[in-house]
């Protein structure tokens, strides 16, 4: 049994749209999957819109500052060697990048919606794949652009986006607590531990990350949320020296680098 864990805000109607909808073609039982809320009031409300379809679900609430504590929390939540995909509540599709026709020409490389089959193998693979290396955690790539995309996995620090991850519990599981910038935080720290990251680089999402709700609503207004990431971004070079590099974006925006020569130590 997999477990899948959906860490979840004022968005019940946009995750039974999506995410659940996802599950459901992936064929994923719903005793399987527990979905991770701040308290009672929002159960109700989820329970109110998903409990006539969804109704083997499982919930759990817990009260947290952010996303990285709740991601922390999911971590811990499950007793040691359980397996686990925690996968975000505005997921709507998973692609893999394909060319069938010239391998070595990017040009031809195109983007595909995985199946349920495809996604099982892919799924049950990688976590065979965790029972044999140091590492016990695999994520994907956060650009959707088949261009830049290649059938391999890459073991060393590389980002690796939190809208799918799956891991095996360890005794000792990272502990995050920004909220924005949590992934590279969870990416550097996962690396330092195990010393091999698992990054599928032709597997990506397709989701609805500004859907009304969501936790990211609970950080202010858009202003404010940027000032607050620059401070977390900062915050992560600081904390980890030459893992990271910080850069502007053309929107204004910040965001860091990762430097995949990185050791763990």
């Amino acid at each position: 049994m997999i477990n899948y864990a959906i860490p979840s805000y004022n968005r019940p109607h946009e995750l039974a749209h999506t995410t659940l909808t996802l599950l459901d073609k992936f064929e994923i039982p719903q005793s399987w999957t527990t979905i991770f809320l701040e308290d009672s009031d929002q159960e109700n409300k989820y329970r109110e819109v998903l409990e006539e379809k969804y109704p083997y679900i499982k919930y759990e609430l817990k009260k947290t500052e952010g996303i990285g504590e709740l991601r922390t929390y999911i971590r811990k939540f499950y007793p040691v060697g359980k397996k686990v995909v925690m996968i975000d509540d505005d997921t709507c599709r998973v692609m893999e990048m394909v060319n069938n026709i010239e391998p070595f020409n990017k040009k031809n490389n195109k983007l595909t919606n995985m199946s349920a089959e495809s996604f099982k193998i892919w799924i049950d693979n990688a976590f065979d794949a965790l029972e044999d290396q140091p590492g016990k955690n695999f994520g994907i790539v956060l650009f959707d652009n088949p261009y830049y995309m290649t059938r391999s996995v890459s073991k060393n620090l590389r980002y690796v986006c939190g809208n799918i991850v799956g891991f095996i519990v360890q005794n000792e599981e990272p502990e995050v607590s920004i909220a924005h910038g949590e992934d590279f935080e969870f990416s550097v720290k996962l690396f330092k531990r195990d010393g091999v990251l698992l990054r599928y680089n032709y597997i990506t999402v397709k989701t609805k990350h500004y859907a009304k709700g969501g936790i990211c609503d609970t950080y202010g207004g858009e202003e404010e949320r940027e000032i607050k990431a620059k401070k977390n971004l900062e915050y992560l070079v600081d904390t980890y020296p030459g893992a990271f590099t910080l850069y502007k974006k053309k929107n204004g925006k910040h965001n860091l680098r990762v430097n995949p020569y990185y050791k763990a130590t």
